[in-house]
């Protein structure tokens, strides 16, 4: 499988518009900690994981919040946070 960025980019553009048209411009969230499987786990639908690892929201908003004011760089690691933070988001506002 290839994954094309042009067209998560797209999509991303065509969703977050979305929100806005739901007037959605704030989330909140009652949450903070939650289970974080290391992608050799996550991807091994063979193998139970057993290498389970704490993630914290609010770490993930902080180092989101520093990249989008221009106080860190972003990283390419910064997806996990983001994922992170869109797979919450999507499951509050779905319920």
């Amino acid at each position: 499988m290839e994954i094309d960025l042009n067209i998560l980019e797209k999509a991303s553009k065509k969703i977050f518009a979305h929100l806005n048209e739901l007037g959605l411009k704030t989330i909140k969230i009652d949450l903070d900690f939650y289970w974080h499987i290391i992608a050799e786990e996550k991807y091994n639908p063979y193998k139970k994981p057993a290498n389970l690892n704490i993630g914290q929201l609010e770490d993930n908003i902080k180092e989101i919040k520093d990249i989008a004011n221009g106080k860190k760089k972003p990283i390419t690691y910064s997806l996990i946070w983001l994922a992170a933070l869109y797979r919450v988001i999507g499951e509050n506002i779905v319920k």
